[in-house]
């Protein structure tokens, strides 16, 4: 997984998420990948995508907090208790996290044990659908890496969208 988080980095620095977005927004998104992630195990379907999107969020939200994400992986231990092998239980409780991270977030608190919990139950989730972190973000990014949007003017704006080559002659000028 290592090896997708400078991936991670340089395309949201690209897109130009981490200058023309604002952490309020991406915890909002990380949330909503969260509740995809629910939606996906509470059907019984197959949510390797779904995981790699919120641990994807998670990178894009340490870099804009000057946090790097394996200083929150060394926060993770091994969980002991046998109910968060259930990945529903696991679900529950990655709520229960983004909640406290979304409040730490607005109330401008330190954020890295909200990242480092939320991975401990992601990792649990994984586990318990015998899949990797690697593989999820692997996947993930594989899916997104190529699309063709930036952040202007904190909107996200399409390649297709009339205004996309105008957004990105001014965000070339300012670098």
């Amino acid at each position: 997984m290592e090896r997708f988080i400078p991936s991670v980095h340089t395309w949201a620095e690209e897109r130009n998420i981490i200058n023309g977005s604002n952490l309020d927004k991406e915890t909002l998104k990380l949330v909503s990948n969260c509740g995809k992630l629910i939606n996906f195990l509470d059907n019984g379907e197959v949510c390797t995508n779904a995981i790699g999107h919120c641990l994807i969020q998670m990178i894009i939200i340490c870099q804009m907090q000057n946090i790097t994400f394996d200083a929150c992986l060394k926060l993770t231990k091994v969980i002991k208790d046998k109910r968060v092998a259930d990945p529903k239980i696991a679900a529950l409780l990655v709520f229960k996290n983004i909640g406290q991270l979304a409040e730490n977030v607005s109330t401008r608190k330190v954020i890295k044990a909200d990242i480092g919990y939320l991975l401990i139950y992601l990792t649990s989730i994984t586990t318990s659908l015998r899949l990797s972190m690697k593989e999820c973000v692997e996947s993930s990014f594989n899916e997104i890496k190529d699309s063709k949007e930036i952040m202007f003017d904190g909107i996200m704006i399409d390649e297709t969208h009339e205004k996309y080559p105008i957004a990105l002659a001014i965000l070339k000028s300012r670098k």
